[in-house]
């Protein structure tokens, strides 16, 4: 699964400068899940893997450099470092790939969307985990709507 993650991401050499880097700040909507989505029983507590519904927030911090695009995530989008390229119209495509539960969860991601020139964005992130955790087979994959913005006073 790590080839075909380090796959994800195109680069795009067509863009110049670091205007799209700053912080950002997300809503995420679960749109769709298919495939293995257990609720977890942990004891302590229950973790659900994928609910359709369900909205989270997170603040991430872009980097932009010419076509390169960097998307580095406080947790919401799972995978928290995302690498990708960018377009000049503000087009992007970036993607990463993460563990959890001591490395028993693969999880790849792959987000493309566009940065508007206001600081506004909006993207679909496709999420993939597979493994095992507390003896619940995982082989989930979800959709997630993204919209957000530019946080005041970044650049």
């Amino acid at each position: 699964m790590a080839t075909w993650t380090r796959t994800l991401s195109r680069i795009c050499r067509r863009d110049t400068g670091s205007g799209f880097s700053g912080e950002y700040e997300v809503d995420l909507y679960t749109a769709d899940c298919s495939g293995d989505c257990p609720i977890i029983d942990y004891g302590w507590f229950i973790y659900t893997v994928c609910d359709v519904g369900m909205k989270d927030d997170d603040h991430v911090e872009i980097s932009h450099t010419d076509g390169r695009l960097q998307v580095d995530s406080d947790g919401g989008l799972i995978v928290t470092r995302l690498i990708g390229g960018i377009d000049v119209d503000g087009r992007f495509d970036v993607g990463g790939w993460s563990t959890q539960d001591g490395g028993n969860v693969e999880i790849v991601a792959r987000v493309d969307g566009v940065i508007a020139v206001d600081g506004t964005i909006s993207a679909t992130a496709h999420v993939r985990a597979d493994g095992h955790a507390n003896d619940e087979n995982i082989n989930c994959q979800g959709v997630f709507e993204i919209t957000g913005s530019k946080s005041a006073g970044t650049q």
